[in-house]
């Protein structure tokens, strides 16, 4: 969404909505901050557009500074969808027995979840993550691995990795532009040369068969656009079909 340098929505932006738009769906809520809804209420005010809110309250909160307790019951939240508020109850997508031991996310037994090893890990920390990463990518190195150094100015969130083949990286981010990788897809390197890494993928087609889906990546892109351990904030709304590892458990279940 255009904005000014003051982070309001700009003047041509509200203009296209009111005229040509009717409806705008916000999805992942629990995830939004409060600056964003700021931003919303100030598009419904000035345009008035309807919303449709979709997210689930048992996620973690917005990663932001200021704390607010419930923002599904927020008086914006609620201004925003007219105080409408419809709750789902017939699970379609957790597993039925995990949805038990979920009730209460705060109280979960984790003696009944005894931990693994596996090389898809979910981190709370970026510290746990760095360390995970470090730990796999040491031990999962080849001979001839290409070595790329941190990103100057990204210590907070970089590190030194190690590139092979078979190596699995997962995309921080979206390619909204060219659908190159999406959030948390899961790419193997195939190879790599002096300028590039080759990875693939395999991605439904129309018809919901898999493809072969390859990327080549710049050496001096991929720690910009992949990692090997995700934050839990990061994979939120996703959904993983193998089996995985959860880290800090201390900060998660409290």
């Amino acid at each position: 969404m255009n904005m000014d340098i003051e982070g309001n929505v700009s003047t041509k932006k509200i203009y296209y909505i009111k005229i040509n738009v009717k409806y705008i769906f916000v999805d992942e809520i629990s995830m939004i901050t409060k600056e964003l809804w700021r931003r919303l209420a100030f598009v419904k005010r000035a345009t008035g557009v309807k919303f449709l809110s979709i997210g689930d309250d048992k996620q973690l909160p917005p990663v932001e500074d200021d704390k607010v307790k419930d923002y599904f019951n927020h008086p914006a939240v609620k201004y925003l969808c007219i105080n409408n508020k419809n709750i789902l109850t017939v699970i379609k997508r957790f597993n039925p027995e995990l949805k038990e031991h979920l009730n209460n996310v705060e109280k979960v037994d984790i003696r009944k979840f005894p931990f693994k090893e596996t090389q898809i890990n979910i981190a709370h920390t970026h510290k746990t993550r760095k360390a995970v990463d470090k730990k796999w990518n040491d031990r999962l190195k080849t001979a001839d691995t290409l070595h790329l150094p941190i990103i100057e100015g990204d210590e907070k969130h970089g590190q030194d990795i190690y590139v092979y083949q078979k190596c699995p990286l997962i995309a921080r981010k979206n390619d909204n532009k060219r659908q190159m990788y999406f959030n948390n897809e899961t790419f193997e390197v195939i190879a790599y040369d002096e300028d590039n890494v080759y990875l693939f993928t395999e991605r439904p087609d129309d018809t919901g068969e898999f493809q072969i889906y390859s990327i080549e990546v710049a050496h001096a892109d991929i720690q910009k656009l992949f990692y090997y351990c995700s934050t839990i904030h990061k994979v939120q709304g996703s959904t993983i079909t193998e089996c995985f590892t959860i880290w800090d458990w201390n900060h998660i279940c409290i």
